[in-house]
Parts: C-alpha cells; sequence; structure tokens
C-alpha cells in the first residue's frame, strides 16, 4: 500500500501541485533559481563571445552554440544524479520548484507603494523596458502586461513542458527562456545572435499565451471579448511581423493583450521604447486608462488562477489515488 501511494504522489501531476504549492508559500530567492544561474552564464559567454560587427551567420552560430553548451551539462548531470538518488522524484520536484517562478509578490509590493518613483524602481526589474518616461497610466499598463506574460511564459510553459516530455523539455524552455531575457531580441544587434534560443523558446511561450487567453476567458466569459479576440486586425506593431517566422508569436500576444482589454474595459497598449526608439502601437480596448486598482485585481485574478491549476491537478491525483486505493483492496 505505502508504495503504491509513493508511486502516486511521484506521478506528474502530484509534482506540479507540490511545486506550485511551494512557489505560492515558499519561492525560491532569485539567486537560487536556474533561470538566474543560467541568465548569469548568459552573460558571462555573450561578453567574450559576441561581437556586433561579425556577420549574421557568425552570430547565429554563435547564439546556437553558447545555448548547447548551458544545456548540455545539465541534461547529462541529472540523469546521472538521479540515477544514484535515493527519491529520483524529490530531485524532479527540486528541479521544477526551481523553474517555476512568478514574481507575485514583486507586483504585490508594486500596488503597495503610493510613489511613483518607488513604482518605477520596481517595475524595472519586471519588464523588459525602459521605464524612466512612464506615466501614471504606462506604470499600470506594462505592469498589467509584464504580470499576464510573466503568468504564461514562467507558469504555464514550465508545466506544460513538464507534461509533455519530463524534465528535459522543461531545461530546454528553462535555458532558452533564460538567454531570451537576457538577450533580448529587440535589441539592436542581437536579433541574429538570440535567433535560435528565440525560436526554442517560441513554441511553447505560444502554448502558454493561448492557455492564458482560454484561462482567462473561462474565468470571465464574455462574447465582447471572444468578437475582439477573433476578429480585431494585429497592432501595427504585429503586422508588420506577420510576413517573418515570429507572426505566431506576435498574433498570440496581441490576443492574450487585446482579450484583457475587453474584459478589463481598460487600454492595455501604448507607445513602446527599445533603444529609445519609440515604437507606436494601436489602442486596444476602450480609451479608459488602467490604474493601480486594474493591476491589483488583474493580480487577484492571476491569484486565483494558479489555485484553480493547484485545485484541478489535485483533483485528479486525489480521485486516482483512491481509484488505487479501491482496487488494491479488492
Amino acid at each position: 500500500m505505502s508504495a503504491l501511494l509513493w508511486q502516486q504522489l511521484s506521478s506528474v501531476p502530484a509534482l506540479i501541485v507540490m511545486a506550485l504549492l511551494l512557489c505560492r508559500f515558499m519561492p525560491l530567492p532569485a539567486v537560487f533559481q536556474l533561470r538566474h544561474w543560467f541568465g548569469v552564464l548568459v552573460i558571462a559567454i555573450t561578453q567574450k563571445v559576441w561581437r556586433p560587427e561579425d556577420s549574421p551567420s557568425y552570430q547565429r552560430l554563435a547564439g546556437a552554440l553558447m545555448w548547447f553548451l548551458l544545456i548540455l551539462p545539465p541534461l547529462l548531470l541529472l540523469p546521472a544524479l538521479a540515477s544514484y538518488s535515493a527519491a529520483p522524484a524529490v530531485l524532479t520536484l527540486v528541479v521544477l520548484w526551481s523553474c517555476i517562478d512568478w514574481p507575485r509578490h514583486e507586483f504585490a509590493a508594486l500596488t503597495a507603494s503610493p510613489e511613483k518613483e518607488v513604482q518605477r524602481h520596481q517595475l524595472k526589474p519586471l519588464v523588459l523596458r525602459q521605464v524612466d518616461q512612464l506615466t501614471d497610466a504606462g506604470l499600470a499598463k506594462a505592469a498589467i502586461e509584464s504580470m499576464n506574460l510573466r503568468f504564461a511564459q514562467q507558469v504555464l510553459c514550465p508545466i506544460l513542458c513538464f507534461v509533455i516530455a519530463g524534465l528535459p523539455l522543461l531545461l530546454l524552455f528553462t535555458v532558452s527562456h533564460a538567454i531570451y531575457q537576457q538577450i533580448n531580441p529587440k535589441r539592436q544587434g542581437f536579433s541574429h545572435y538570440a535567433w535560435w534560443p528565440q525560436l526554442l523558446s517560441m513554441f511553447p511561450i505560444v502554448l502558454g499565451y493561448r492557455l492564458l487567453s482560454v484561462l482567462l476567458w473561462l474565468q470571465a466569459p464574455s462574447k465582447l471579448a471572444v468578437h475582439a479576440l477573433l476578429n480585431s486586425p494585429l497592432s501595427s506593431h504585429g503586422a508588420a511581423q506577420t510576413a517573418n517566422a515570429w507572426s505566431l508569436w506576435v498574433s498570440s500576444k496581441m490576443a492574450l493583450l487585446r482579450l484583457i482589454a475587453f474584459q478589463t474595459a481598460r487600454n492595455t497598449a501604448g507607445p513602446r521604447i527599445y533603444e529609445k526608439v519609440r515604437v507606436d502601437i494601436e489602442r486596444l480596448g476602450p480609451a479608459t486608462q488602467p490604474d493601480l486598482t486594474d493591476v491589483k485585481r488583474m493580480l487577484a485574478r492571476l491569484t486565483q488562477l494558479q489555485f484553480a491549476i493547484i485545485f484541478m491537478f489535485a483533483s485528479y491525483v486525489s480521485l486516482h489515488m483512491l481509484w488505487v486505493i479501491h482496487i488494491s483492496l479488492q
């Protein structure tokens, strides 16, 4: 009986439940997360091998070799550690715990401070853009967007990768996403160097955006939101990229932001500034601008989704465990 119970607790749904609970109530500091260590290595390697004057083909080769150098050690080391471990499921849980990272407490601290400069300081490490010139509405928009994108990228995507192919795919995505976060392809000179990591992380992120869109709609069904989601054109920023390989990524992201705009009745788009270059984006949703109250509401909605995911997997584990006990007692 004990062996059967341990087998159920070592299953994929049970490990996901425990990892999500640990991330919710005992979040790992950034210094202990795999994404942080991969990011440190990315910066160190990039300083050695990246040169903006190199040809695009050389930069793509250098980016691919960097990715291979980062992913090979953990893929070889983890199976060896698991083979010598008395409880491989515990090792798997620790790795999954260190890969799921949603900075809920940082966003909560952002909404708790009334000072604009303090909000900018707290928001800066949470977004991949400049925040010095953001207005109050701009701070709220950036927080809402980053909150949802990070939930999709750093909660839903690791879960999807782990469910689909276990630790190997989870590590592949974590490395690729860490490179993408540290070397933003939107920055001048990095579009070719980060080409392979962006390509490898694109498909899990697209699935994460689509899944989050469905979950948000199920949380608050709206015919108007579905109509806007299916019939509204891409933003001007996305329309310029529909002919290249990233059109699916862009369309999924804009569809998510469009859904949020019509569900919250707030405008969720505005100009972005990358490398001091202003990029104007078509307005999404009504003209009403968001504020910190809307940020708090969105944070509460995503927290509810996190507990709903925990409840879903926990229900599956409980029912399956009861079924196994029933069969064993017969």
